[in-house]
């Protein structure tokens, strides 16, 4: 979901319904790096759905930080539905909780 010239490192890691990510995002401009500990777990749902949803969290706080949109005024939440809307996307899961 980032997109596609952006460098990133990360570490993976699964344990039964765990899904687990660890990363460094460099941010556009030298606007610096974002670091991200995402840790997923519900048996309730797909394996590519948590990690689908740690790629939005992802995106959204990519978004947010980033000095290419110019939102830091709003949060994370709301840059990703402006985000979404502009590109005709669906906006994002409402139950994400990125706080």
């Amino acid at each position: 979901m980032l997109p596609p010239d952006v460098d990133v490192a990360h570490k993976t890691g699964t344990m039964a319904a765990a899904i687990n990510d660890v990363g460094i995002i460099e941010l556009p401009d030298g606007a610096g790096h974002l670091v991200l500990a995402a840790f997923v777990n519900t048996l309730h749902s797909t394996k590519w759905r948590r990690e689908r949803t740690i790629a939005q969290a992802a995106r959204m706080l990519y978004d947010y930080f980033s000095a290419e949109y110019g939102f830091r005024n709003l949060s994370p939440l709301a840059v990703a539905t402006c985000r979404a809307e502009t590109l005709g996307l669906a906006a994002p899961h409402a139950g994400l909780d990125v706080t």
